[in-house]
């Protein structure tokens, strides 16, 4: 991973440390529990991909003949297994190419043995519905093609292994913008509520993130209900002095950009709710981020 992939990682780690020590606050939430169980999923695979990439730093130093060995078992276990299902149907066309795979494994090449694991592993796929009974599990199909891959690596060469590297790291980028995508147009929306619930938790998730006080956009904010404390969103918001409207994100967030600074009238319509109106002021060089309450009728 470069420097700015590690950059990002801590920052994702110290967002899903904060949020999980502050669980009990958040899991009634359903805004917020949706936007976080987005981002942790992506974080998810995240760590799968690093920690593939890290294992390939590994395995070509291994001794290969372990994982030789091991998809030798698994190979001779599941194609017997195979022959006795082809048996059963009286599959000539499947018998005959098992009795072509199924010869004997420890005097073939590891390319030999790969190729024909390999075909036996995509027969056993195709066909596994129809062979949970013939003692062929997904266990064993999972165990065979992490086997595959491991040998596959250590004989490959070094061909093998940067081009396996480049489509993991290609991987990654697409992982980490998603992730960010997420946090950017979701968890942060939804982070501002908690200005008026617990501003522990709400200075802590900015500190994660590195959200600076001072924003670069001159008025946004979230429209919150006053009882329930959740987002308002699809209502429409509109700065009276300018005759100025936007149209409030589903999670309740809205943004102005160029407005010049001074003292402004933003008033607040949602069906189902009593109009609210209060007084913001955008000063020089410095956003304004304001929470605003609506009542439900």
């Amino acid at each position: 991973m470069n420097k700015d992939q590690i950059a990002t990682m801590e920052m994702f780690l110290a967002v899903e440390k904060v949020c999980s020590e502050y669980h009990s606050l958040w899991r009634n939430h359903y805004g917020f529990r949706s936007a976080f169980h987005l981002f942790s999923g992506r974080l998810l695979y995240i760590r799968q991909i690093v920690h593939k990439m890290e294992s390939l730093y590994v395995l070509p130093k291994k001794d290969s003949a372990v994982f030789r060995k091991r998809l030798e078992e698994l190979t001779v276990r599941i194609s017997k297994n195979l022959l006795v299902y082809a048996l059963t149907q009286d599959d000539h066309k499947l018998i005959d190419k098992l009795d072509y795979l199924s010869s004997d494994f420890s005097e073939i090449t590891c390319d030999d043995l790969l190729r024909k694991s390999q075909d036996i592993l995509e027969i056993s796929v195709e066909h596994y519905s129809e062979l949970r009974t013939y003692f062929i599990t997904l266990a064993h199909l999972a165990e065979m093609e992490e086997n595959i891959e491991k040998l596959r690596y250590c004989t490959g060469g070094e061909t093998v292994t940067i081009q396996t590297r480049e489509k993991l790291y290609d991987k990654l980028d697409d992982l980490i913008l998603e992730a960010r995508k997420v946090l950017k147009e979701h968890l942060d929306a939804q982070s501002m509520m908690f200005r008026w619930v617990n501003k522990d938790f709400y200075e802590s998730y900015k500190k994660a993130r590195g959200i600076r006080t001072a924003y670069s956009i001159p008025l946004q904010g979230t429209v919150i209900d006053d009882a329930t404390h959740l987002p308002v969103g699809n209502a429409d918001i509109t700065i009276r002095e300018l005759r100025l409207t936007r149209h409030i994100s589903p999670l309740g967030h809205f943004r102005f950009y160029n407005l010049p600074p001074g003292q402004y009238h933003a008033k607040i319509h949602k069906y189902g709710y009593e109009d609210s109106e209060v007084e913001v002021e955008v000063q020089k060089d410095e956003g304004t981020s304001v929470d605003i309450l609506v009542h439900h009728i």
